[in-house]
């Protein structure tokens, strides 16, 4: 090992694939399985899509007399999302790798791994914090939708259901809040979506959900139970319920996971850079980006507890 100074073959060979396997994928993983994986695939730096906004219903009584119908007719727009990378840097000391060269490479790379991962939890909170400031601001009516800022008021079909009052979380409340959705927009019932709640918010709304004997714990040998700093999935009323860590203060979604895209659009790759201390720097990179469709049959509430 004396005389090696340049690490990068040692990523490509055994950091990164091991980084990836064991915490990137991992993490990722656990985003799929409260979502969805974007089935959009196209290059270039943004991710575009075609929201239908308005759909003109066909749908009548007939006699023998009048059997041939008339073709409906939507209206769609376009919605553009900036593609979003992270990066996250770390280095190990020269002092601990020449302390560590009795080892061989093997010990090497394990210093180096272990800073890595250290890294890659912080990565992996960044993705988060991202993750939910797209999905806040795809579905907040008061401003444009994606990227390209599409008005909700010239497409109110865009707009979600909202309750911004400050007031404290009761079952009639997320109820009241959830049928809106579902009796304005052909969301397709309850079951097909999860109330995703912070945690003040979650401590208050679950003794009461359990003390109408509606409150269960999905079974974790069916897939339910998701790590990294969520709570075991319940489900209230056929909607699961969970409470991810990060969330702004009050706030409670119900969303449609089928509508809520996550999309891997660069692998993780680590390269080591030039330090200006006596280290080796190595930065871990990655494209991530998430987004909203159907943003009108989501709700959003605010300012509870």
């Amino acid at each position: 090992m004396p005389g090696i100074m340049n690490y990068q073959q040692l990523l490509e060979d055994v950091i990164t694939p091991e980084l990836t396997e064991t915490v990137f994928k991992k993490d990722y993983d656990e985003f799929e399985k409260l979502f969805t994986k974007d089935p959009k695939t196209g290059g270039g730096s943004q991710i575009i899509d075609t929201q239908r906004t308005s759909e003109d219903s066909t749908a009548r009584s007939v006699t023998r007399d009048d059997v041939n119908g008339v073709s409906g007719s939507f209206e769609t727009v376009k919605v553009e999302w900036d593609k979003q990378y992270q990066d996250v840097t770390f280095e190990v000391f020269d002092i601990d790798i020449s302390e560590a060269q009795n080892g061989g490479i093997t010990t090497v790379s394990d210093l180096i791994l272990d800073a890595g991962k250290v890294a890659m939890r912080d990565l992996k909170e960044y993705y988060w914090n991202q993750l939910y400031a797209r999905l806040k601001a795809d579905i907040d009516s008061s401003n444009g939708y994606g990227d390209n800022s599409i008005s909700r008021s010239t497409y109110p079909t865009l707009a979600s259901q909202e309750d911004n009052t400050d007031t404290p979380i009761t079952l009639a409340l997320l109820r009241s809040n959830l049928n809106a959705a579902l009796l304005n927009r052909n969301t397709g019932g309850k079951s097909r979506y999860m109330h995703m709640m912070e945690t003040s918010v979650y401590e208050t709304f679950e003794p009461l959900a359990a003390s109408l004997h509606t409150w269960n714990i999905n079974d974790a040998k069916a897939g339910d139970k998701v790590d990294a700093g969520y709570q075991v999935i319940g489900n209230f009323e056929q909607v699961n319920v969970i409470s991810p860590q990060g969330m702004t203060t009050g706030d409670l979604f119900s969303l449609r996971p089928e509508d809520v895209f996550i999309r891997n659009h660069m692998p993780l790759n680590i390269k080591q850079v030039e330090s200006d201390r006596a280290s080796k720097k190595f930065i871990a990179m990655s494209g991530i980006t998430s987004r909203v469709k159907n943003p009108g049959f989501q709700v959003k509430q605010t300012l509870k507890d």
